[in-house]
């Protein structure tokens, strides 16, 4: 079987799933450019649907690059090993981005008096447990195949 008909489904199964995965990462840096109240999607006719448009194109953009970038490479194990990489980092960087955007301070999360009376802090603990940890768990699972999906793919090669 030709390796093109082989390399491309790869290609756009693993540029499907960093498309979903990948608006984790730009929705938080493309929402406060919108307006700072999340009001204003209420306020506006069409607000949502404008959000889940632009949602969809960068889901689609981001498909279709890693799609195309992944197709290139013509040894199966270093593409199925990029294409874990690539999932990986998009996993982690979920997590950074959720964290860094979620308005929560270390203050809040440091101080015993206050954690027990701050439904955000505890929201963020559930966070941590339910969502975060499993997405950095998976991330580096899908590094450490990508690793070793690459090192055999080299030796592989002639």
């Amino acid at each position: 079987m030709n390796s093109v008909w082989i390399r491309w489904p790869i290609s756009v199964v693993f540029g499907i799933l960093s498309g979903r995965l990948g608006f984790g990462i730009v929705g938080p840096f493309v929402l406060p450019l919108m307006g700072e109240d999340p009001q204003w999607a209420a306020d506006m006719p069409g607000g949502y649907q404008g959000m889940l448009v632009l949602a969809v194109i960068v889901q689609l953009l981001l498909a279709i690059v890693i799609a195309v970038f992944l197709a290139r490479i013509e040894n199966i194990k270093r593409l199925i090993g990029w294409g874990c990489i690539v999932l990986g980092t998009i996993l982690l960087l979920n997590v950074l981005s959720t964290a860094l955007f979620s308005g929560l301070s270390l203050q809040d999360l440091v101080e015993a008096d206050t954690r027990a009376k701050n439904d955000a802090a505890t929201a963020f603990w559930f966070w941590v447990i339910a969502m975060a940890m499993p997405f950095v768990g998976s991330g580096l699972i899908l590094y450490v195949v990508g690793i070793l999906f690459l090192r055999s793919g080299r030796k592989a090669q002639p």
